[in-house]
């Protein structure tokens, strides 16, 4: 599954499925399948996770600007970073923080 850790290592600039098979040497549909078959979700689907798990950290240990942590987590805007971040943990990126913000 190298495919994954090509866009892990990518995540702020995830390339589309199509440049993403190119990097796996797999066409874009044997790439969709192998997205439903070992993760069950879309390759989309699963980005969102990725820059989801990457916001969730930033938010837990810095204490860097909510536009910041979305920029640097890949998401295009920050009201889009809310909206999907809400959806998936049900507090907003601000809540999280206050929960969760590490003691150094």
């Amino acid at each position: 599954m190298r495919w994954l850790g090509y866009i892990s290592e990518n995540i702020k600039n995830v390339p589309n499925l199509t440049k993403t098979a190119k990097q796996a040497n797999v066409s874009n549909a044997t790439l969709k399948r192998l997205f439903k078959t070992y993760l069950g979700s879309s390759f989309s689907a699963q980005v969102n996770l990725l820059r989801l798990e990457k916001s969730r950290h930033l938010l837990a240990t810095t204490r860097l600007s909510i536009d910041c942590v979305s920029s640097l987590s890949g998401f295009k805007s920050a009201c889009y970073f809310n909206k999907v971040f809400k959806a998936h943990m049900s507090v907003t990126p601000t809540a999280y923080r206050s929960k969760n913000l590490w003691r150094k």
